[in-house]
């Protein structure tokens, strides 16, 4: 029985996985379990028949063993309707895999087709924008140039209007001085002329006094001659009368000198007033000729006038043109910038869009990375899947196969049952007698061991399976500790009876029981964990998950 018991757990523990079904190892070790198995159930066969030989192989087997090998029977005929279930998964899962490939190739080809169209679009649309953009430059260059070439013209024009107008400011400056310097000349020869009108004035008022004194003397002179010639005829005058009449002859002779000499200077003061006169007339004739420069140079200067208000006007209006043209550059300039703006800006998207074109060449190159990957593992799947599928041809093979002979074994199994169960049913009778009898001793025993020490709690220690082996057995299990007596001064006492250092752990438990608390007393333990013999069955170990 424990032959066939560990046969049965090398079998159920040693069992290839579901993984390991699928290689042909893995089917050879299966094989050869199962057969191993049958020479295996011819021995508890023989085991069987001969019972009687064999009595101590069965007599350690219980009713928890039988238990257990009947699970593992239908455990083992449960195998075959798993590996069915598991080769029906499985095909489940390859046709699942074969439709999640499909929609996974359909929805890249959808998804490669759409990025193509976007991309179509985004070109077609970068070209449109760029020839638009291009054209819009242009456009505007022919522009500029154009303005340009008008404030040229403009500033041309206005350095020439500059030229006229310092030419006409010249001009004016000069008439201006000519007619001062001619108005100053003519009142200058209109102070000449009046000096020489006043002095001709006075000429003529010493003319006329001269001519008064000339009457005057030439009447005295005839008065005096004619007195002198009646005298003479008359009278012989005196000496004095003819010293006087001497002295008035000299003086009349002189003042006949002074008449001829005023007479000469009478003569030169005419010339002198001819000359004058003459003077005067040719000032008279260059103060006319004066006048009419002056007026020439005041119509003139009437004429610039106009000519400078005109050009003032024109020059007004140039600037005003000038003006108006620097606002049209200012304006076509803030165009032309808004342009460089904007062109700037549409390169700047242009290049993001490249970038972002970029960034999807990146990812179709990689999608078709991936694509293609998946195309090798897809290859590398179907051939796993088409090795899977003659692996699972085989393996159903072999799996009918190994089912004929489980069903084999099981009927084999079904009757090694029967005699298993009739050598129990003996073993359980026999046991149970020989239980009954260990039963009624020990109850006995604690009879006495009670009777003898009505203060005490019979208890049976023992050492745990899990303890470790430098850990003594007792000498002596059995023990009668006072009522009164707690847990941890039990687990002292059992120290001692070990005689372990105080660095090494003892922990004395009920194994039926949870943790109970070290200060808890024996009585109460007993009470509650007695068993069906009376005794207070502990056990002790080096664990201390055990204490509470």
């Amino acid at each position: 029985f424990r032959c066939f018991t560990s046969m049965l757990n090398y079998f159920f523990t040693g069992a290839p996985s579901r993984e390991a079904t699928t290689t042909e190892p893995a089917n050879d070790d299966f094989i050869r379990d199962i057969d191993e198995l049958d020479d295996e159930f011819d021995k508890l066969s023989d085991c069987s028949r001969n019972s009687e030989e064999h009595e101590e192989f069965f007599l350690v087997a219980d009713g928890q063993d039988a238990k257990k090998l009947q699970n593992q029977i239908e455990e083992l005929a449960n195998i075959a309707s798993v590996l069915e279930v598991d080769l029906k998964s499985k095909t489940v899962q390859l046709d699942s895999c074969k439709k999640l490939h499909r929609q996974e190739i359909e929805f890249k080809d959808r998804l490669v087709q759409q990025k193509e169209i976007q991309m179509d679009a985004l070109r077609k649309e970068t070209q449109q924008r760029e020839k638009k953009v291009n054209l819009e430059v242009r456009q505007m260059s022919e522009k500029l140039e154009t303005v340009s070439k008008e404030a040229e013209d403009c500033s041309k024009e206005n350095r020439k209007l500059l030229v006229d107008i310092a030419m006409l400011t010249r001009s004016k400056h000069e008439a201006e001085q000519a007619a001062k310097s001619a108005q100053s000349s003519h009142q200058l020869m209109g102070e000449q002329l009046s000096a020489k009108t006043e002095e001709i004035a006075r000429l003529q008022q010493q003319i006329a006094a001269l001519k008064s004194k000339v009457e005057i003397q030439e009447r005295d002179a005839r008065a005096h001659e004619a007195a002198a010639v009646a005298a003479a005829e008359l009278t012989q005058p005196k000496d004095k009368e003819v010293a006087q009449q001497r002295q008035n002859v000299v003086e009349l002779a002189r003042s006949k000198q002074t008449e001829k000499d005023l007479c000469a200077e009478n003569a030169n003061l005419k010339a002198e007033l001819q000359q004058a006169r003459a003077d005067a007339a040719a000032k008279a004739e260059e103060l006319g000729r004066g006048a009419l420069h002056a007026n020439d140079l005041v119509s003139q200067t009437v004429s610039l006038t106009s000519q400078r208000d005109q050009l003032k006007a024109e020059l007004d209006q140039a600037h005003a043109d000038t003006a108006q043209l620097t606002l049209k550059a200012d304006k076509l300039h803030a165009t032309v910038n808004d342009q460089g703006k904007e062109i700037r800006q549409l390169r700047q998207k242009e290049s993001d869009q490249s970038a972002e074109i970029t960034m999807l060449q990146d990812k179709i190159r990689r999608h078709k990375e991936e694509l293609e990957g998946y195309s090798i593992q897809l290859a590398a799947a179907k051939d796993e899947t088409s090795s899977m599928t003659q692996q699972l041809t085989l393996t159903t093979k072999e799996l009918k196969k190994t089912k004929e002979k489980m069903e084999h074994q099981a009927a084999r199994m079904e009757r090694m049952q029967r005699g298993v169960d009739e050598i129990t049913r003996s073993v359980d009778s026999k046991n149970a007698a020989e239980m009954d009898r260990i039963q009624n001793k020990y109850r006995a025993e604690v009879s006495r061991i009670i009777r003898e020490n009505p203060n005490c709690v019979p208890i049976r220690c023992i050492r745990a399976k899990d303890c470790s082996a430098d850990y003594p057995l007792l000498e002596k299990k059995k023990f009668a500790a006072p009522k009164d007596m707690t847990l941890s001064r039990f687990n002292e006492h059992i120290r001692q009876k070990l005689k372990l250092k105080p660095d090494e752990t003892l922990s004395v438990y009920v194994e039926s029981a949870a943790p109970l608390p070290s200060s808890e007393h024996l009585e109460d333990i007993h009470n509650q964990c007695k068993g069906l013999d009376g005794f207070l069955h502990l056990k002790y170990t080096h664990l201390s998950e055990h204490c509470p």
